[in-house]
Order: C-alpha cells, then structure tokens, then sequence
C-alpha cells in the first residue's frame, strides 16, 4: 500500500506540519460507504500527537466520520477522523487539463457564471492562493507579394505561460507544429513586420490549491477590451507528469468537480477536448509545449463559437 503523509489538526485551510508519530493505515473501514464522499484525501486523526498514513480516501468533505483503523492485523482504534487535503506533492513539470466552458445552446457566457465557478472551488476547500495570466496571439501574415504566401503559414498562435515567464510558444495547428522559443522572439517578429496580430486574448484569474491539485479559473477577455469572451479552468496535478498515468485520476476528478457545480444550475458546463498530442511530436511526459496546443485548441473553439453565434443572429 502506497504510504502517504496526513496532517496534524489545525485550520481546515492552512493545516499545520505533520505530527513526529506516524502509523501506516492497512484497513479503514466505513461505517456507511454509500454515504463517504467520492474523491482522494487524507485521514486526519483528531489527536494532535498521531499522524496517520496510507491510501487516500476523501479529499473534498469536512465532515467527521467515525472510523475503524487498522494497522496490520492490530486494531489500532475506533473514533472521530477528519477529512483534509494532503501536502501537495509536485512533480518537475506537473501534468494539466484546459477545461472551457460551454454554455448552452441560446444562452451566453457572463460574470456571474464565472463568480459562482469560483465560489464553488471555494465550497469544495480550495484554497486562494493569488492571481495568474496568460496571453495568447492569433497571427496572420503581411503578405506583401502574394507569390510568396504558399510558403508561409496562413495563421498560428503565439502564447506566453505563467510558468515558463522567460519563454515564448508559437502552435501551427494546421502543421501540427508547436515550437518554444525565448521571450524575445516577440521584439524580432516586431521589427520583421512578416506577421500582425489579429486577435489577442488575456487568460486571468485566481488560483487555488486543492489537496494535490491546484486549479487556475479564469475569464478571456480581448486584451483591450473588458468583453467576457468565455471562461477557462486549468486543472493541474501535482504529482505526476504522464499523460496515460494521470488519465484516471484526473478523469475522476473532473467527474467529482462537475458534480458539485451542476447544483448551482448554472447555464452550461466545462469541457475537455483533448488535443492528439503525439500529432505535434509530443510525448507522454507533459511539458509547456502540451499546456500551448491544448489553449490553441481552446482558441479554435472560441472562434468556432463566436462565428456559430454570429451565423445564427444574422
């Protein structure tokens, strides 16, 4: 059995360090399992001076359960235990989904949808931990001799991440080509004058820490413009960085988080279109190159919405 760390009791929303005694949970067994709370957390023990490690059971409830907990084959007791996050656990480049929402058919996107998401991260434990932004660039060449536009792409995507400040992401989806460049690229694009931008959209939010997850939600806005665009959601898992070893976890996640927010009846849902990642040379260990064609493709979705939405009023 994996064997994990549990936290010591302290505020549900900043706990404090791991207690010195540790037991390694072999059995726990509910008192009611069609009543547990589905998702992945930790056994929190009410008295401060034990800790207890093993599978995770809960992640989301801060409920009490009683409890049997066995270590081994030696009953170590019965009692009162709280559900909390872990100490997230990070990986050299954790592993993300780029969720965006989908409003339903006749209606619309606005800020209300986008307060209550949050409230609902907030609802579920996750913790504010700050702000974020990211810009993403539709460009499109300055075709001064159209002799020449066979052999230059028609569009692409540029787009710079929170995470890798000092560099730049350009994705040719029609090429199936992401690249990663320095920052700097943007001024020698500048005084080139091959390519304008047509579009500019900025990703802004908050993020916040839930357990071994970290959730960035966020609205897209043009960048001089404050009209609501639509609403995005990274859901980013500390710990691991394969694509296909992830995929369960992160399946079950999203499965949980829908669930708690279809009870504030909002007007759509969240997404997930996962881009064919090995189509751009991309492997299964996650990088910023996945995070860029997964945005791009939520920047074709975007379009491809606006102009349906344009077709129909017209």
């Amino acid at each position: 059995m994996r064997s994990v760390a549990c936290l010591r009791p302290g505020s549900p929303n900043r706990p404090s360090e791991p207690s010195p005694i540790s037991k390694t949970v072999r059995a726990v067994r509910l008192p009611d399992p069609t009543r547990t709370p589905r998702g992945k957390g930790f056994l929190l023990p009410p008295d401060p001076n034990e800790m207890v490690t093993g599978d995770p059971v809960c992640i989301f409830s801060r409920k009490r359960f009683s409890l049997t907990v066995s270590l081994g084959r030696s009953f170590v007791r019965r009692g009162e235990f709280q559900f909390l996050p872990p100490f997230p656990r990070r990986s050299p480049m954790p592993l993300k989904w780029v969720l965006q929402w989908q409003p339903n058919p006749g209606t619309t996107v606005n800020s209300q949808i986008l307060a209550e998401v949050s409230q609902c991260v907030e609802s579920i434990n996750g913790v504010k931990e700050g702000r974020w932004k990211a810009t993403l660039t539709y460009y499109k060449p300055i075709l001064r001799d159209p002799a020449t536009s066979p052999e230059m792409p028609r569009d692409f995507i540029g787009m710079s991440l929170p995470e890798q400040p000092s560099k730049y992401y350009f994705t040719l989806r029609t090429h199936r080509l992401v690249i990663e460049s320095d920052v700097s690229v943007q001024n020698i694009m500048e005084k080139l004058q091959s390519y304008k931008s047509r579009v500019a959209l900025i990703f802004e939010g908050f993020q916040y820490q839930l357990g071994d997850f970290q959730l960035r939600v966020g609205k897209v806005v043009p960048s001089h413009s404050e009209n609501l665009r639509g609403i995005v959601m990274e859901v980013e898992y500390l710990p691991i960085s394969s694509l296909e070893k992830s995929r369960q976890i992160m399946e079950d996640f999203i499965d949980i988080w829908q669930e708690a927010l279809s009870k504030r009846s909002l007007p759509g849902h969240f997404i997930h279109v996962e881009p064919t990642f090995s189509e751009f040379g991309l492997s299964d260990h996650y990088t910023s190159q996945h995070t860029a064609v997964q945005y791009a493709t939520v920047m074709a979705q975007l379009i491809a919405s606006a102009q349906a939405v344009s077709a129909v009023r017209n």
